[in-house]
């Protein structure tokens, strides 16, 4: 949405016998005039033995802030000719209008076809990112859990931004000589049942997830086994658009192209540690007494 104007050059080939023109029009797909562009309307005119391109702009305009939902908005320019009977479309002077065969990211290849499809960025989206809640404390005491309880739950936060929708993947990790999952083995040689899949916040979701994982109450290999409950993600795995291009046309050629990364390279990764507490393992409280049951006389 910064770069303000989006330049539309069409060309003449083939032929320049004869004078033609043709009708452009600009449409909102999901875009709004007069809110994130100026519609626009008119005709480029070929004389005789012109071949030269010709070319109209269409002014983008600049959103204050963040509207949910409206981080990519679509705009058409077209040609507009008149349908002949062989199912091509004509113009006036009896040129050819071409379709849009190629397609990237939307944008016809070839700026010499009948209709373009640009899509206008909103570079004041705050996404976020997605953490693991105590990932911030020292492993020992992030999520430790006695064995009888049988559970742990994780919980997930989303922080910094609520704008655009995410999505992490999350899995249990065995840890190297430690606690063992329940895959694959019989029940007494392991520890907990390892879980994996995958959260997703709407935009403007900043909603808390949990995810419980089970612990076998039985006998361990040592007083406290642990194993990593991790997250990770790309922004651009989540979003269609993640940055905007502008790309300059001369005589129907390509001649610069210009990327502003928004957020293709922002990476979502948070882990934990959980500590599976053996059943004593951090000793026994119990009233101390010389003689039981205690007997007191009034």
């Amino acid at each position: 949405e910064t770069a303000r104007v989006v330049s539309f050059v069409v060309t003449r080939e083939g032929s320049t016998r004869g004078a033609v023109s043709v009708d452009y029009i600009v449409e909102g797909i999901n875009a709004l005039p007069g809110v994130d562009f100026e519609a626009t309307n008119g005709t480029l005119r070929w004389a005789h033995g012109d071949g030269s391109p010709k070319s109209f702009e269409v002014q983008v305009l600049k959103t204050d802030g963040y509207d949910t939902g409206r981080f990519a908005r679509k705009l058409r320019a077209k040609l507009v000719g008149t349908s002949r009977a062989d199912g091509e479309v004509g113009t006036d002077g009896g040129a050819e209008v071409r379709l849009c065969y190629r397609e990237v990211s939307g944008i016809c290849v070839d700026p010499a076809r009948q209709e373009m499809v640009v899509t206008i960025v909103d570079v004041d989206a705050v996404p976020g990112t997605i953490v693991v809640d105590k990932a911030d404390l020292d492993p020992e005491v992030q999520y430790p859990v006695d064995q009888s309880e049988g559970s742990v739950t994780i919980f997930i936060s989303r922080t910094g931004g609520d704008d655009l929708p995410l999505t992490v993947e999350y899995e249990t990790v065995e840890t190297a000589d430690q606690a063992r999952a329940c895959v694959n083995v019989s029940l007494g040689d392991c520890e907990f049942f390892p879980v994996s899949g995958v959260l997703s916040w709407a935009d403007g979701d900043m909603s808390t997830r949990n995810i419980s994982i089970g612990i076998r109450n039985g006998v361990m290999r040592k007083a406290f086994e642990t194993f990593k409950f991790r997250i990770s993600g790309v922004v651009r795995d989540t979003i269609e658009f993640c940055s905007g291009f502008g790309v300059q046309y001369q005589a129907g050629e390509d001649v610069a192209v210009t990327e502003t990364d928004l957020f293709c390279t922002d990476a979502i990764a948070s882990e934990v540690t959980v500590t599976i507490r053996e059943t004593g393992s951090a000793g026994y409280l119990q009233f101390d007494s010389y003689s039981w049951p205690l007997v007191v006389s009034d």
